[in-house]
């Protein structure tokens, strides 16, 4: 169990490094140096070799400080698995999306993500080095680097069955991008995850809400730092104050939870009978399936709202087909509308494949059924998007006279 603790840390101490590198570095994203100008090169990937070798260093340092070679080892295996999720779509690709044509030169954005990536090596060799000759630790890790790596993981699972451009751009970093009953999901869950690793709490609940409030900023700040930051429009930094007051409370309520168990003895009572046991087990199973669909729903940054060029009627008054344009690849989430006396407002869901690459912009027809509460009638047909009324076509053999 305890190389286990120390992996947690481990994690929790990447994490930590990463939240403060993103929030030096968002900001400044456009002022750095670029790599991989061949194919829309990305200031990204600059700013994620960064953040992936103090990372790299810091988690090293925890894992052999205080887990040895096993933890070292597995936070090397964890990397790789990370690495292999990036790399794994180029290598799919084959030989043209990492040799730049023969009129060009420069890195192609799959090779730099790879360097980006592989720069984690001499890092952690680094961090390990330097950890055993400089740090002087204890038996166990601090209750800090825990609790962050619980947060982080869990953070990272949910984020797991959504696409994702990166997983070093993923929970709990962009989580400010999500509408706030979301928002308020994926900080919820990860706080009170985080609690249960931090000591018990007899002493009083500041130390547990402290940890929480620390965590939840490392998670909270990088985006709403940028976004303050920006000159676009005015902005209030709602989560730089809720989610660390939220995680807090969280942690908190976790940490008492923890002690609560700990010190019951029904709990062991009730596992110790086989029948609890596979019941229990088989309800963890039910709710982790549960769960999976849940977050397989979550908006992403790719999630738009697609734009109706046309609609046309059907046998059926309380059915339309819509008529939307779209890129190559584009997914259907799913459609709603508003409805009053006068108007329908149609709202087309689309989800775009996350990529390093510009979207393919060729247009391509989507006919979409969509489903009224009422009969459509003599009312007309509005665009979420744009507000304006939408164009009907008249019905052919072939389906759309026009789109």
């Amino acid at each position: 169990m305890g190389w286990f603790i120390a992996v947690l840390a481990a994690l929790g101490a990447y994490f930590l490094c990463a939240g403060a590198a993103l929030t030096v570095l968002m900001p400044l994203q456009y002022s750095l140096p670029m790599f991989g100008t061949i194919d829309y090169g990305h200031p990204l990937v600059t700013v994620l070799a960064i953040v992936t070798a103090l990372g790299g260093a810091a988690a090293a340092a925890v894992a052999s400080s205080f887990g040895g070679v096993r933890a070292l080892l597995a936070i090397a295996l964890l990397w790789l698995a990370g690495a292999a999720s990036v790399i794994a779509p180029f290598v799919a690709e084959g030989p043209r999306a990492w040799i730049p044509p023969s009129d060009l030169s420069g890195l192609m954005t799959a090779t730099a993500l790879t360097m980006s990536e592989l720069i984690a090596l001499p890092a952690m060799l680094a961090g390990a080095l330097l950890a055993k000759r400089y740090l002087r630790v204890g038996a166990s890790p601090p209750d800090l680097l825990a609790a962050a790596g619980a947060y982080y993981v869990a953070a990272l699972l949910m984020a797991l069955a959504s696409p994702r451009l990166d997983p070093r751009l993923t929970l709990p970093f962009t989580a400010g991008y999500l509408p706030a009953e979301w928002h308020a999901l994926v900080t919820a869950v990860p706080g009170f995850v985080a609690g249960v690793f931090v000591a018990p709490v007899a002493a009083g609940a500041w130390r547990p809400a402290a940890i929480g409030a620390v965590v939840g900023l490392a998670g909270a700040l990088p985006i709403e730092l940028a976004a303050l930051a920006s000159p676009i429009r005015p902005y209030w930094p709602v989560s730089l104050v809720g989610v660390p007051v939220a995680t807090a409370a969280l942690v908190t309520a976790g940490a008492w939870l923890r002690d609560g168990l700990t010190k019951a003895s029904w709990p062991r009572r009730v596992l110790s009978r086989p029948a609890m046991a596979a019941f229990t087990g088989a309800a963890g199973a039910v709710l982790a399936i549960a769960a999976w669909a849940l977050f397989a729903a979550m908006p992403t940054p790719y999630d738009q709202v697609g734009s109706v060029q046309a609609y046309q009627r059907t046998g059926d008054e309380r059915k339309i087909v819509t008529c939307l344009i779209t890129g190559r690849g584009d997914e259907l989430r799913g459609s709603s509308t508003r409805e009053d006396q006068a108007t329908v407002t149609v709202t087309v869901r689309l989800r775009r494949a996350p990529s390093w690459y510009f979207s393919d912009l060729v247009g391509i027809s989507l006919p979409v059924v969509v489903v009224l509460r009422d009969p459509l009638g003599s009312r007309a047909v509005l665009d979420q998007g744009t507000g304006q009324p939408v164009r009907e076509v008249s019905s052919t053999a072939g389906g759309f006279a026009s789109c």
